[in-house]
């Protein structure tokens, strides 16, 4: 598990770095939300199929998506800014390029390690809309009311 949980963190740290992204409000959710993104992801790639065919389209979809919210969205505005817009915009784009090129390397080598890459350049795309953390804010103010009412 070791070598997935490299996989994950080069491919998600990488690319939040340069692609931004909303932020939980502490720590603790942040660590949940990643070690659940993280076995989830890893679990998940066992069972992906060894197919050249669907991992090429896998890839399609990610760099159309990459190139779509790069283009449109990313950088997402965060409080510490290391790196100006447009050379966050033009790092993603090659970003995107590169680990393509990864990806494909590590699916060559042992397709569960490529799909992991994948994936996990996937979640970090998806985790810079709102719509994610908008589902955890609603899933906490449940566990919340629960608590009010059983007190």
């Amino acid at each position: 598990m070791i070598i997935e949980l490299l996989i994950f963190f080069l491919a998600f740290g990488c690319f939040r770095l340069v692609i931004g992204g909303h932020h939980s409000e502490n720590f603790w959710v942040c660590l949940l939300i990643s070690l659940l993104l993280f076995l989830g992801l890893a679990t998940f790639s066992k069972f992906m199929p060894s197919s050249q065919i669907l991992f090429t389209l896998g890839l399609l979809i990610l760099i159309s998506l990459g190139l779509y919210l790069n283009y449109k969205i990313v950088p997402v505005t965060v409080n510490h800014k290391l790196i100006n817009e447009q050379n966050k915009k033009r790092f993603a784009f090659i970003l995107l390029i590169v680990w393509t090129g990864i990806s494909i390397q590590l699916f060559q080598r042992e397709y569960i390690y490529g799909w992991l890459s994948l994936l996990s350049c996937g979640s970090a795309y998806i985790l810079i809309m709102s719509w994610p953390y908008k589902i955890i804010r609603y899933f906490k103010n449940l566990l919340n009311k629960r608590r009010v009412k059983n007190a």
